[in-house]
């Protein structure tokens, strides 16, 4: 059995869907860019910190041959200190990342939980249509029955006036 939903509920459901799944793709796709970001700033900080293990050891060869030792240390710790911000860079673009993607998981649950939602509604709207089709089809026979009350009683009136007419007459 078909049940009649308003056109303007219907539009309103199907719009509310369709946006909610639009801006999901979105969102998608951006997950998935940073995740991509992730795995290519991890590589970067592994190669870093590879390159800063030969030179800790270049440097340590340089000063047990005593050959400008002070002047390689200052330059090995500037470029310590520089790579140092650039891993506190992407160690906070990795927590920024984290935070956006666990507000996703909360962001599909809730639509999870609003896809169920709206599936009860429609049970219920169905249970609704069949129990007014139910209420029609006893409406109908109520007044079917009803019809048939009346034309006994107006059957009843007729006889009752033709034995008044037939006791006039045999009264006279």
């Amino acid at each position: 059995m078909r049940v009649l939903v308003p056109v303007p509920a219907r539009r309103a459901v199907r719009s509310r869907l369709d946006a909610r799944y639009v801006t999901r793709a979105g969102l998608r796709e951006s997950v998935e860019k940073s995740r991509a970001d992730l795995r290519k700033t991890r590589e970067d900080l592994r190669k870093t910190r590879e390159d800063l293990r030969q030179t800790q050891e270049e440097l340590r060869a340089s000063v047990q041959e005593g050959k400008g030792a002070s002047q390689e240390i200052r330059k090995l710790g500037q470029e310590f200190k520089a790579e140092r911000k650039k891993d506190a860079a992407h160690l906070q673009d990795m927590t920024n990342g984290l935070r956006q993607l666990e507000a996703l998981v909360q962001e599909v649950t809730a639509l999870r939980a609003e896809v169920r939602q709206l599936r009860q509604l429609k049970t219920a709207v169905t249970k609704a249509g069949e129990a007014a089709a139910t209420g029609h089809q006893l409406a109908l026979q109520t007044a079917e029955a009803l019809d048939h009350v009346l034309q006994n009683e107006a059957r009843v009136w007729q006889a009752v006036d033709g034995l008044t007419e037939r006791t006039a007459a045999t009264d006279q």
